[in-house]
């Protein structure tokens, strides 16, 4: 896994020419840069499946490294979206990596673009990623855990369903029908290890 250091370095090298067109692959570009493997299919079932003690609520809070997961229940994305924090300016105001803005490129934008410019609203900062605690400097380097392994797609299996279950006693059906089709698509990679 890279530290901060090591994803700053990522973006950098990788803004004008990302290892695959970034266009909508979000939760990919940030996993990339971090150096984590896949285990939720989306921003949003990620976001749902960050633990509440790896969540980061207040911008004061918010440090360099860290992601941020934005998302509108009403807008046609259903995926969510999901982002670096790069630093926070003079001014206080948060610089973020992301994708979807100039074609196949990583670019750094305020983190007010996306309420801004695209109706997603910040949900929370996050620690967490994909079953991994993140590397940030003064704290004890966690140990990576593999995250392609069939333990661990059950898990988000489990963990989907019971977010599904949740959100559907709260009446959440765009929330409920997104989730339900990242669970689709990990009981089809779970046929890989059959």
């Amino acid at each position: 896994m890279r530290n901060v250091a090591g994803v700053k370095a990522w973006y950098q090298d990788n803004k004008t020419s990302p290892p695959f067109d970034p266009d909508g692959q979000c939760l990919k570009v940030v996993r990339y840069a971090r150096d984590i493997g896949p285990m939720y299919p989306s921003a949003i079932s990620a976001a749902y499946a960050t633990p509440k003690e790896h969540r980061v609520y207040d911008w004061a809070d918010i440090r360099s490294g860290m992601i941020g997961f934005f998302d509108d229940p009403n807008d046609g994305n259903p995926y969510g979206h999901v982002v670096t924090f790069h630093a926070r300016t003079k001014d206080k105001r948060g610089l973020t990596w992301t994708n979807s803005v100039k074609d196949n490129q990583l670019v750094l934008v305020y983190a007010n673009y996306f309420p801004r410019y695209w109706g997603d609203a910040f949900l929370f900062a996050a620690t967490w990623l994909n079953g991994q605690a993140l590397s940030f400097p003064n704290k004890p380097q966690p140990k990576p855990k593999p995250t392609r392994t069939l333990e661990n797609l059950q898990h988000a299996i489990k963990d989907l369903q019971d977010m599904i279950a949740h959100h559907r006693k709260k009446g959440n059906l765009r929330l409920v029908h997104a989730l339900q089709r990242d669970l689709e698509h990990l009981r089809e990679t779970l046929k890989e290890f059959e």
